[in-house]
């Protein structure tokens, strides 16, 4: 499906204080010209590397395992958090892949299922939204979708002005549009018009409209 251009990067992203996440993207630009398999392989990598770093990201899900999980011994969640690593070690070759990689490619690594009762709801002039579980696979759910569909993807703009930027050109070559999360209004135009928009949840969603619900017998914010 033809995406959307959104033009030229703004001179100022290619200023010094831009060049380490210029490296990052270039990190991510080699991955995407491996096979899926190396990726696979390299992930191990990565994740065990991602494990070992000071990241506040490992206190939290360790302390999330201890909460979620107490009738396992302190080894064992270790053994489920290095499993979570080496996911997120996949989600780094997963997005370099849904970034660049071509939608006919992608789509040969996967098989999707359902795709009529999309279909028939838009054959009826109504728009779709596709709840999607907020897990690590997200940019490759996005991309699988938008190269089969016209989609419309809510992400969550990121603190940083170049990491946006490249993800909005990234993904934005697959997608029919790019829709903030804050932007409910534009969220509902697309849906008016008989649109498909792609909405993941944040984990830990605060504001208006959330509830504490209890995730393994412990409170949780949720929408």
């Amino acid at each position: 499906m033809p995406g959307h251009d959104y033009g030229p990067l703004p001179s100022r992203l290619y200023g010094p204080r831009h060049w380490p996440v210029w490296l990052a993207v270039g990190l991510l630009r080699l991955l995407a010209t491996f096979s899926y398999a190396t990726l696979v392989r390299l992930s191990g990598v990565l994740g065990a590397f991602a494990y070992r770093l000071p990241l506040p990201q490992r206190r939290v899900a360790r302390r999330n395992l201890a909460l979620c999980l107490p009738e396992l011994s302190a080894d064992e969640r270790e053994r489920v958090l290095r499993a979570h690593f080496r996911s997120v070690g996949m989600t780094i070759c997963e997005t370099a892949l849904a970034w660049w990689t071509p939608g006919d490619r992608m789509l040969a690594l996967a098989q999707i299922e359902g795709l009529e009762h999309i279909d028939r709801a838009r054959a009826a002039g109504r728009g779709v939204i596709l709840l999607i579980a907020h897990f690590t696979t997200l940019e490759m759910q996005a991309a699988f979708v938008a190269y089969s569909r016209p989609l419309h993807i809510v992400y969550k703009p990121s603190k940083g002005e170049l990491v946006d930027a490249m993800m909005l050109r990234r993904l934005g070559l697959a997608a029919a549009g790019m829709i903030a999360s804050h932007s409910i209004r534009d969220m509902i135009k697309a849906l008016k018009r008989g649109g498909i928009v792609w909405y993941s949840p944040d984990q830990a969603y605060r504001g208006k409209g959330a509830e504490m619900v209890p995730f393994f017998g412990v409170p949780a914010a949720t929408n």
